[in-house]
């Protein structure tokens, strides 16, 4: 038996719903989130909507941060800090950068404080992991070092620029003068 094209039986569920005046499709805004509201303080200084700039500039800051490890870790250890030098020590930890950023906890909100978290998780475990099969081993002591000082330049300006985005947020609310 052939059902006709139009028959209640092939409908979706929705339009059926929407048929019988249970369930009205809501007006499309730009945004549903509470900082969306007027007068409503957004729960974060960060804006709803992650622009294609902070997510590079997040990026960029991570990468010069895992730089200046690199750099810092190879002059503590009287090697030359030349550019090839610097990236080999690097490389590692780029692997676990780059791990990182792949996940969506990063790609959401890549200024947050948890995305930090997930960065420097990301970076110390794989980066270190991958340091210890390549050298065949790996002393205490530069695993908590290597922590430390990630931790220090990856969430470390993730917590700066909290806080600069909330006193400025607070700044902007008082009248001048």
């Amino acid at each position: 038996m052939r059902i006709p094209r139009g028959s209640a039986d092939l409908a979706p569920a929705r339009s059926l719903e929407a048929s019988a005046g249970t369930c009205r499709p809501r007006p499309r805004r730009r945004c549903d989130s509470p900082a969306a509201v007027p007068g409503r303080r957004p729960p974060t200084a960060y804006p709803v909507g992650v622009s294609r700039r902070l997510t590079v500039l997040a990026l960029a800051a991570d990468v010069v941060g895992l730089l200046v490890f690199a750099a810092i870790g190879r002059a503590g250890h009287d090697e030359a800090v030349s550019a090839l030098g610097v990236l080999g020590t690097a490389a590692p930890f780029a692997i676990g950068l780059a791990a990182a950023w792949a996940t969506p906890w990063v790609r959401a909100r890549p200024a947050s404080l948890p995305a930090g978290a997930v960065v420097l998780a990301g970076t110390a475990v794989i980066g270190l992991a991958v340091r210890a099969a390549v050298t065949g081993r790996l002393p205490l002591t530069f695993v908590i070092v290597s922590v430390c000082a990630l931790g220090v330049l990856l969430v470390g300006w993730r917590a700066v620029a909290l806080l600069v985005a909330r006193l400025t947020v607070r700044r902007a609310g008082r009248p001048v003068g």
